[in-house]
This record gives C-alpha cells, structure tokens and sequence, in this order.
C-alpha cells in the first residue's frame, strides 16, 4: 500500500459518508503546517495546534472550541452598499445568490448585483431599512468541526479520531516504521 511522506487526509479533508452507517468530517490543512507537525513528532516535540486552511480563501478561520472553527467571509461596506468578495468555506455561489436573491424579492435589501465569475465571488447589495447587513444577516459565516473524524485503518477497520494529533500520530508511527 501506499504511504505519502505527509497524511494527505489532512491536506484533502473530507465530508462524506464512508462505510456502512459512518460519516467522516474532516477540514483541510496547510501541507507546510502538516510537516512541521511531523518535525515535531520527530522531534519528540508537542504537536503544535494548527488551523484548518483552504488554498485561496482570503477569509478568517477562527478556533471557537477544541473541536469547531468559523469561517468568515469578507464584504467592504460603503454608505449602505456591501460588497461581498469572499464567501465562508463549503458554501456555493450559487446558493449564496439564491439567498440575496430572497432577500431583494422580500424587501429586504434594496438592490443586488452580481459580477461573480467561477474564479471570484462578487455581490454588490444595496442595505434597506427593514435589514441591517453584517456576517450573520448576509450568511458569511459557516462552521468546521472536528468531532467526526472516522478514517479506515489497517484491515479495513474503522477508527473514530479525537482530533488531528492523534490521526498526525498514527501517520507518523507508520510512515516511521515503513
């Protein structure tokens, strides 16, 4: 089998159901981070604490808890136009349109353009008085958990991890040996 110099898992993330009955929840981190986490190990070192990290998104990511991060996405307000430049990670454009597309049908904001192309994320909303604008009322804020790591380890048995040291530990023990 084939064991990667770092644990791709980690790099990748993955959401998604595996196995019969399991699901597996787990966000994507930086490889630079990943290996000097595994110079820690190798150094006998604590693993340090990382955060999770998309390639591109200008956003925050925030610790809330030991096992949930928030992602931001950006808007620029201007008088009472917001532009929305970054959306928070796992959410579509397409779907963040149908929302503002919701509020401008029900009154609640004034106008909506969108100059989005598949590369970058671009809304321009014009506030109402009836809606005051900020992260929580334009959704740009998702979660991240970390509470359901479920990976296959050896003889295809399932393995509920209870955060990222402990799957970077497991990795290190058998890349080490092998």
């Amino acid at each position: 089998y084939y064991i990667p110099i770092i644990p791709t898992i980690l790099v990748n993330g993955c959401k998604a159901g595996i196995g019969t009955g399991w699901s597996t929840s787990i966000p994507s981190y930086n490889p630079k981070d990943l290996i000097n986490c595994i110079k820690d190990w190798l150094d006998k070192k604590s693993i340090r604490d990382i955060n999770p990290y998309y390639k591109g998104f200008k956003g925050s990511i925030k610790k809330i808890n030991n096992t949930k991060y928030e992602t931001c996405g950006i808007y620029n307000k201007v008088g009472n136009k917001y532009s929305i430049t970054e959306l928070p990670v796992m959410t579509w454009t397409d779907k963040q349109k149908e929302y503002y597309e919701s509020l401008l049908e029900n009154k609640k904001i004034k106008s909506l353009k969108n100059y989005s192309t598949p590369e970058k994320v671009h809304f321009d909303i014009i506030e109402n008085d009836s809606m005051k604008c900020n992260l929580e009322t334009l959704k740009l804020t998702s979660t991240l958990s970390t509470s359901n790591m479920v990976l296959f380890i050896d003889d295809m048995k399932l393995k509920k991890y209870k955060d990222i040291n402990d799957i970077i530990d497991d990795f290190c023990i058998k890349r080490y040996n092998l």
